[in-house]
């Protein structure tokens, strides 16, 4: 991929990810490079072009979320990619204040804003991450005209569950939710688009231990309690 997006991400986690993609020709950026500010974890991009970045945190966050951009130019096109952490639900979740919905149905709104002052002069503009949505609380993701959901125009099939305790095996419980999204914004019609889903497998020999219910459990490690997304847009 050209760019890729990681949230949740600590200084452990990006020293490793450093150590393996610079050799592939990947520059790093992140929340505390574009702030001066260390925070134990933060949202950050990799990318094979060179990039201007900025971040904007959410007036309303209490977990110290923002947007992260980044600007730049690839194959002579203006491109803008952004990515954030939306506001993460807490106890008690059966209260509208712990499940954050309205929260972050703002930090949508400022996300859009944010970018579609921009768009005038890019020719394609991206927003993506862990958006924590719950269709169920917030209703359905109401986007700015022009913005589309790439698993929504791929039409696909799966519902697209990136958190998904009965298929991640590193998991336990029930619980599952469109978490997760890529969402794009361009000048031209794509000649293509395409959507996967990532991260399914364990990692080979690599297990844990997660009490349960008393009961200690041998369980095995994938990449990421969430599964990836990989969108390729062709213009």
């Amino acid at each position: 991929p050209h760019v890729v997006a990681f949230q949740e991400c600590t200084p452990i986690i990006l020293g490793l990810l450093r150590r393996h993609l610079e050799p592939l020709g990947y520059r790093f950026y992140h929340q505390c490079e574009a702030t001066g500010v260390p925070v134990p974890y933060f949202v950050s991009f990799c990318s094979l072009f060179e990039m201007r970045i900025s971040f904007v945190p959410f007036y309303n966050s209490r977990m110290g979320r923002g947007l992260l951009l980044g600007e730049g130019k690839i194959n002579g096109l203006d491109l803008i990619v952004s990515t954030s952490h939306f506001e993460s639900p807490v106890p008690p979740y059966n209260h509208p204040e712990g499940q954050g919905g309205e929260k972050r149905k703002q930090q949508l709104a400022i996300a859009l804003k944010t970018l579609n002052a921009k768009i005038a002069l890019k020719d394609v503009s991206i927003l993506m991450g862990d958006f924590n949505w719950n269709d169920k609380v917030e209703g359905n993701m109401n986007l700015t005209p022009g913005w589309n959901d790439s698993w929504i125009v791929c039409q696909k099939k799966d519902p697209g569950f990136t958190y998904n305790a009965k298929e991640n095996q590193m998991l336990l419980g029930y619980l599952k939710n469109r978490l997760d999204r890529i969402c794009y914004y361009s000048k031209t019609v794509p000649k293509s688009i395409s959507v996967l889903m990532v991260g399914k497998e364990p990692i080979p020999n690599v297990f844990y231990n997660k009490k349960s219910r008393g009961t200690l459990k041998r369980l095995p490690v994938l990449p990421s309690d969430h599964f990836g997304l990989v969108a390729e847009l062709q213009l």
